[in-house]
């Protein structure tokens, strides 16, 4: 036999007491974890919380995606704009490199120009000097013909 030396002994009646007030303790144990049991269930399925934020979403979306069609179409109309302009600056380009050509063709042919008034007028100031030459009422002066024929673009008559 082994003997504790910090063992308690009971009587039957003290038994009695002490299994009565476990009984007690588990029962009283037992209904507060019912009830918190209950608690957590009908917490777990109340929908008061999702329901007042699906209420808030359902008032908020409508004007937020009134708002965002909106801009989609902004947007979309800024596009075209920019397709209507891109196809402006193609055709501004376009013209802007066939003025370039012509310029480049109206300056050669300014050049030529030039060079055909310096002989035009070398012969108008011997005309006028042969008016003053006594004898000369009489010259006849024929125009030669050309080995190439050119379109000026101007008439002499």
């Amino acid at each position: 036999d082994r003997k504790f030396e910090n063992t308690v002994t009971f009587s039957a009646e003290q038994c009695e007491e002490e299994r009565a007030a476990l009984e007690e303790q588990w029962r009283k144990s037992f209904l507060v974890i019912e009830d918190l049991v209950e608690e957590t269930g009908a917490a777990c399925h109340d929908t008061t919380c999702e329901d007042a934020v699906e209420e808030e979403r359902a008032t908020e979306m409508p004007p937020l995606n009134t708002e965002r069609a909106e801009r989609i179409e902004e947007v979309r109309q800024a596009q075209i704009a920019l397709v209507n302009e891109k196809e402006k600056l193609d055709d501004l380009e376009s013209a802007v490199t066939k003025l370039e050509q012509v310029t480049r063709e109206t300056e050669d042919t300014c050049q030529n120009e030039e060079l055909g008034s310096e002989y035009l007028e070398a012969v108008r100031t011997l005309v006028k000097s042969m008016k003053n030459c006594p004898g000369l009422t009489g010259a006849v002066f024929e125009i030669p013909a050309f080995r190439k024929t050119v379109d000026l673009g101007v008439s002499l008559l």
